[in-house]
Order: C-alpha cells, then structure tokens, then sequence
C-alpha cells in the first residue's frame, strides 16, 4: 500500500485532474468537471458532522445509546450458544442433509461409550473385584451399580446404557454352562466352534486364581454358535479386547466396561454428554481409594474444545486488546488518553459483535472465536485514523478537533474502509455451504456495520464530549 498501490494513485489522480477519461485516459475532455467533494464527503462535513457535534446535547444522547447498547450487548452475552452443527459445513442442496434429519429422526439409542479401569497404584484389579464387578442390589459401592444409578436418574438423560459386566457373562453364562468351557490340557482350549473330539470339560473344582484368569483369555477369543446348539456365550463378539493383563498373563491390569449414550442430534447434545460421562467418572473416583476410572467415546476428541472455549475467548480478547493499547501508545506519542480510547472504541465493538451473534443464531466455536478476535484488528483500523486525526488537530476545543478529524477521515473511512470491505463480503451470501454465510457474511457483515457506527458515530461524540 505504501509502494506500488500509492504511485497507482498518484497515476490516477494526474488523469484526473488532468480531464482524461477514466478508460481511454489518452483522451482529454474539457468538458469533464472534476469534482471537489464526492457524496459521502458532502454528506458528512454539511449534514451530519454539524447535526452531531454542532448539536449541544447529540453527543450526550448518542453516549446513552451506545452505552445501553453496550449493556444490552454484556447481558445477552450468557445466552449465546457454543458449538458448531456437522450440516452447517453441507451445501444447502446436499442430500445428506435429508440422510441426517431422518437418521436423527430414527435414532433409538446415542453413540457407545466405555469406562476403563485401573488400579491407582498401578498393581493388579483383581484384588478389588468386589468393588468392579459385583451387580448385587446391597452392594451400594459397586461401581457398576453406580453406573446404573447414574444412568437411571432423569437428570442425566444422555447416558443410557448400563455397564457391560464381562466378568459376570464369564462366571454366571460361560463357565457355568457345560457346552463352553472345554480343553485337551491345562494350556490347550477347544473352541465351541471347532470339533470337541478329544476334549472334555474344564476342572472347576477348587479353581485357583491362575486357572481362573487362564479360562478368562479363553471366554474372550471363544467364538459363541450362531446355530442354536453349543456354546453361545463366547465373549470373542462382545468382549475380546475388553481388559489387559499383566505380564505374566495371571491378573488383569485393565478393563473396561461398555455403556453407551443417549439420542445426540445437535452439538449441544454431545457437549452435554460429555460432561456428563465425566461427572459419572468423577463421582466413581471419588468413592473409593483404590480404582481410577475414566470415561471415553469416539465424539470426546472433538467436543473437548467447548470445556475452555469461553476461557480461551476472554484471555484472548483481553491480549488483543491490550496489545491494541500498547501499539497505539507507542504509535501515537505515548498519548495514554488517545490509545485508551481506541481501546473503549474496539472494546465496545468486540461486545457488539457478541451480543450479535445471538440475534444473528451464530454459535460459539473456533471458526467465530477467531473471527471475534479478527473484529478488534478491523476495529483497530477504523477507530485509529480517526483518532489519530483528533489528536493532529491544532483546533483549539475538543468539539472543533472532533469535527475536524471527522471531517478529514470520516469520508476515507466510509467510502475507503467500509465500503470496500462490504463489497468483498457480501459475494459470500450466495455460498452454498452455511459455513461461509453464518461465519464469513454474516461474521463479517455485521463487524464491518459495527465499526462504521462506533467510528463515525460514538467515537467523534465521545471526544466532543469528554476528549481531551
């Protein structure tokens, strides 16, 4: 802009000024008039600066509005909304936006989920089996109960699936059931799937903690029957790589168990069950002293994000803002006043922008939050000529300096600035994808509306009124 853009613009000013045409600049019209004032300029020096700083209480009038406006802006800030739905990224024509809305119709049960355990001291779980695996209805520190419990309460309706007790379908179906357990020797296994001949059945009698977790390996690589007869509760389907054991294959180190959500049909839904997968696990843990339990699904990766978005949008507007500060103290002469109104002027535009999202149904996510910390640059722009301007003025009052500098750069600023920004925005409105309209138009759109308004309208009142 400083190089090649600014000798264009000397190019173009010689033409005019000259009387060439704009097209055919080699042809000279001496007929052509040159303007001195184009309609933004002679609007704003002969209506609308004498109407809002030549007018004894507009200042005051305009201070209470955008001040109203302001608080009206923080008040509505609770109410936006965080995350980003998966059709927002689909052409408006896409067919998969019917295949979602009918499976989301059709859903009966959410996406699964699992719990995992393990020792807090990093030793073997078998010595708290009681606590893991029982069901029984008086064992009130089971943790599985606690898991049904949590499920069951109308207050957390997005976990629906009780826990997946593998130890249970391994004592209660499999090793209690003749047709299942059977071997040629203490370390060979016959598969229920396979001929039995030269088998019989496991030794149960007096089962030892080694053979115990020896048939255990079995029961999860024991493919069940699909035909009727045999063994049907082989644990090779449902729980095949549900634990891991130790080194020496005696004990089980780790396990988990399978839950599963309920109906998830927005992001606000798989925020919500996320938080409540984790409450559950928090509440295991902090019931006993010995197992450590986590929650996980595949969705978790994803919807992390929303657990400190709103942290990260506050500690990162506050860094642009008071980086904004700093430059223009350093830009301006250490003129503390001055940068600390630009700072008001980006600040109020930034809670404009908030507050908007919420009548314009734009959702909090990381597309909007670099968005929002997009607007205090472009606020930046706009508010620092003006400025600037103001504090240049050898005007002797603070009304007579406002006016100047809204005279000299209000008209730059709205045919310069704004705008060219409006006319590269607005071609995004006919984007198929409502991605680009909900966070490039509108986003945009209404930043650049915002920072005309504080520009030309509060910023040139705030200085008539209280500049320095």
């Amino acid at each position: 802009q400083s190089t090649l853009f600014l000798i264009l613009l000397r190019i173009d000013l010689s033409r005019h000024l000259s009387r060439r045409l704009d097209v055919l600049c080699c042809v000279t019209d001496e007929k052509l008039k040159v303007p001195e004032r184009g309609p933004t300029r002679w609007f704003i020096e002969d209506y609308w600066n004498r109407w809002l700083l030549g007018n004894k209480w507009a200042p005051a009038v305009v201070l209470i509005i955008f001040g109203w406006f302001a608080i009206a802006n923080v008040m509505l800030i609770p109410e936006l909304k965080i995350g980003l739905e998966p059709t927002m990224a689909l052409p408006t024509d896409s067919y998969l936006r019917q295949y979602f809305a009918i499976a989301y119709s059709d859903y009966r049960i959410g996406p699964g989920m699992n719990f995992v355990f393990k020792s807090k001291d990093g030793g073997e779980l078998d010595i708290y089996e009681d606590k893991i695996y029982s069901e029984l209805i008086s064992s009130s520190d089971s943790l599985l109960n606690i898991i049904k419990e949590y499920g069951s309460s109308s207050k957390h309706n997005f976990i629906q699936g009780e826990g997946g007790s593998f130890m249970k379908s391994f004592e209660d179906s499999w090793l209690d059931t003749n047709a299942c357990c059977w071997n040629k020797s203490v370390t060979e296994f016959c598969p229920s799937i396979n001929d039995r001949q030269g088998c019989s059945m496991c030794p149960q009698d007096s089962l030892d903690k080694d053979a115990k977790y020896e048939y255990l390996q079995w029961f999860m690589g024991d493919i069940p029957r699909t035909d009727g007869s045999g063994c049907t509760s082989g644990g090779a389907v449902s729980f095949s790589n549900v634990a891991s054991f130790t080194a020496d294959n005696r004990s089980v180190s780790a396990a988990r168990f399978t839950s599963s959500h309920g109906v998830l049909t927005s992001s606000i839904d798989f925020i919500k069950a996320r938080r409540q997968a984790l409450e559950l696990a928090a509440e295991v843990n902090s019931k006993n002293q010995y197992i450590d339990v986590y929650a996980y699904s595949y969705f978790y990766a994803f919807y992390e994000q929303y657990d400190t978005i709103v942290q990260e949008l506050v500690v990162n507007l506050v860094v642009c803002i008071i980086a904004t500060f700093l430059v223009a103290t350093l830009m301006l002469g250490c003129d503390i006043y001055a940068s600390l109104c630009i700072m008001l002027s980006v600040t109020l535009c930034a809670l404009g922008m908030l507050g908007s999202m919420v009548y314009l149904d734009i959702p909090l996510n990381a597309l909007s939050l670099v968005n929002l910390l997009l607007s205090v640059g472009i606020a930046v722009e706009f508010s620092a000529n003006i400025m600037q301007a103001f504090t240049v003025s050898p005007l002797p009052t603070r009304r007579e300096k406002a006016q100047d500098a809204l005279r000299r750069t209000g008209p730059a600023i709205v045919s310069g600035i704004a705008m060219t920004n409006f006319v590269g925005v607005v071609v995004l409105a006919a984007a198929k994808s409502q991605l680009f309209v909900v966070f490039y138009f509108r986003m945009f759109l209404t930043i650049n509306f915002l920072c005309v308004f504080h520009t030309i309208i509060f910023l040139p009142a705030f200085l008539g009124f209280l500049g320095h």
